[in-house]
Parts: C-alpha cells; structure tokens; sequence
C-alpha cells in the first residue's frame, strides 16, 4: 500500500500507511523503522494539519517510547 501511495504521491495516504507499517515494526521490536516510519508521518500531518493522524502518530510514538524500556 505505501508503494502505491508514493507513486500516486497521496501524502496523507503516505502517512496513514507509514503509521501502521510503524506499528508492525513496534509489534516484531523492529523499534529504529517504526521510529523512522513514524517521524516521516509525523512531519507529513503536520503539514497537511492532519490533526486526526497527528493523534496517532503521537500515540505509536508513545507506544514505541515505553516498548523501548520495556520489551516484551
């Protein structure tokens, strides 16, 4: 899907995308692509004024926070 968003440049298709690639990578501890994932997402709502998605990136950027000092 993120493929095809870059192709079409759909930004905010870009972001979701991103957000929940970031949150498989969370899942498999994978914890340096989420946060790469995340901040590009980040940086791409706060230019849209994405307020919604802005939410969730803060949210996985939170979850990645406490999984960093707390692996499962």
């Amino acid at each position: 899907g993120l493929t095809i968003r870059i192709r079409w440049v759909d930004r905010t298709g870009i972001a979701v995308n991103s957000i929940y690639m970031a949150a498989a990578h969370i899942g498999l501890q994978q914890f340096d692509a989420a946060e790469v994932l995340l901040t590009d997402a980040f940086r791409i709502c706060r230019e849209l004024d994405n307020q919604h998605d802005m939410g969730l990136c803060h949210l996985y950027l939170g979850i990645l926070a406490k999984r960093r000092i707390q692996p499962e």
